[in-house]
């Protein structure tokens, strides 16, 4: 809530509460003179039928009195007549009394004894110079057009007035917003491991990209033991906070080890989901949240991979020489779907050189094809899978080739068309192998 609502009610039931105007002579001294002279046979010209309400006043008594300070409550309601004899009135700066009538949006008629280029210069914005002789009825008429002006211009002021109490409380409600998601953004990366783990001879490289504030994207590595290193790349479906905020319960929901009688137990891939996936449906409420997933495991000396996917894009293995990307086929449904459901996790060993690559579905959209404009931009390619195994291939020989791999592939995202506007977080997580260990591919179904 912005809170301005009775403010601006109040300030205007204030400057409605004046309807008529109130027509104002002022002279220096000899009020009674002013008014028989020129107040009295004003209104005897008033062009209404019913003259307004009416006063002759010092010339001291403009200047004191307090105008401009809040819309509707100026004590000089209405159209001013000034009258100045033998000079610009008695001492008082003719500068000062028009500036101060200007601020206040007063329209007033100076009259002098005799008009100068000088005093013609003060005309405008509401200010109108004209000779003592001037008649009553074409003073009447100028000072009825100006009542009428003065109307609808403080009605202008009181809306502007409200409108600007009105864009304070939005922007100062954006400002907050601002705050929080960036706090939120601050939070949901202090989730993410800050630095990758690099076991001998195994190499880990991220891009991680959100197209927003914070990311429906999380990813994960870390050391189980000495030997064997896990990893995550997970994307909640949909964007924005909601995604996010599944996301950080996609990361501690997902138990890796358990204690089984005094020692710990590395907990496989697919039973891994399946908890985590019994978790998100036992926590599901009237708004059923889905998520994607690749999770598995790599130990350090063998480089055997244990791979597990839910529903998840399937990570491809670049391997050296410019050949084509293989897949490693992991079936499983989506997480928070169906409570119960198997998932499927398959072995096989990194060879030397071989990096595997996991992404989120947000690199579908990333290269857009050359020359595409307006909703063609966002249709999904397969360009990112050539770029994607390029830069990956390129990065295997060590920690640092790899990370500059992964610098280039936010250059080249950089590059693209709508890039800056990007539809979809993006996210990509390699694992390079730099010895030999273990041969061949097999795969194994594990059962709910």
């Amino acid at each position: 809530m912005l809170g301005t609502g009775p403010r601006v009610g109040a300030l205007f039931r204030e400057g409605l509460a004046v309807t008529h105007p109130t027509l104002t002579v002022a002279a220096a001294g000899k009020i009674d003179r002013l008014r028989e002279r020129f107040l009295d046979p004003i209104l005897a010209a008033w062009p209404r039928p019913h003259p307004p309400m009416a006063r002759a006043v010092d010339f001291d008594d403009i200047l004191s009195e307090r105008v401009g300070k809040s819309p509707g409550r100026d004590r000089v309601q209405g159209p001013c007549v000034i009258v100045f004899e033998g000079g610009d009135g008695a001492g008082i700066s003719l500068l000062q009394l028009v500036d101060q009538l200007r601020q206040a949006y007063i329209p007033a008629v100076l009259l002098f004894d005799t008009v100068t280029d000088d005093r013609l210069s003060l005309e405008g914005d509401g200010i109108i110079v004209d000779r003592h002789d001037a008649s009553p009825g074409a003073l009447a008429r100028t000072l009825h057009a100006l009542a009428e002006r003065d109307e609808a211009v403080r009605q202008l002021r009181l809306e502007l007035h409200a409108a600007s109490m009105v864009h304070g409380g939005i922007r100062g409600e954006m400002d907050r917003l601002h705050d929080e998601m960036n706090l939120a953004a601050t939070v949901q990366r202090e989730m993410i491991p800050r630095t990758l783990p690099q076991p001998e001879g195994v190499h880990v490289g991220v891009l991680f990209r959100p197209c927003s504030y914070v990311s429906g994207d999380i990813y994960d590595a870390v050391m189980l033991d000495d030997e064997t290193l896990a990893f995550l790349v997970a994307d909640a479906v949909g964007h924005g906070v909601p995604a996010a905020l599944l996301t950080m319960v996609i990361s501690k929901s997902l138990r890796k080890t358990e204690t089984v009688a005094g020692e710990t137990r590395i907990i496989e891939p697919a039973e891994a989901l399946e908890r985590l996936n019994h978790e998100m449906c036992a926590r599901q409420g009237t708004t059923p949240r889905f998520a994607t997933a690749v999770y598995g495991t790599i130990h350090r000396r063998t480089r055997k991979i244990t791979i597990a996917g839910a529903g998840h894009p399937p990570p491809l293995i670049v391997s050296p020489g410019g050949r084509e990307p293989e897949t490693v086929e992991s079936e499983g449904p989506l997480l928070g779907v169906f409570d119960g459901a198997s998932f499927e996790q398959t072995e096989f060993v990194l060879k030397p050189g071989e990096t595997m690559l996991m992404y989120s579905d947000g690199f579908e959209t990333a290269f857009p094809k050359p020359g595409s404009e307006g909703r063609d931009i966002r249709l999904p390619t397969e360009t990112y899978i050539k770029h994607l195994t390029d830069l990956a291939g390129a990065g295997c020989e060590s920690p640092e080739a790899l990370a500059e791999a992964m610098l280039g592939l936010g250059v080249l995202l950089d590059e693209q068309i709508g890039s800056l506007h990007q539809p979809d977080d993006v996210t990509a997580m390699a694992i390079s192998a730099t010895a030999l260990s273990g041969a061949g591919r097999k795969s194994s179904k594990r059962a709910a």
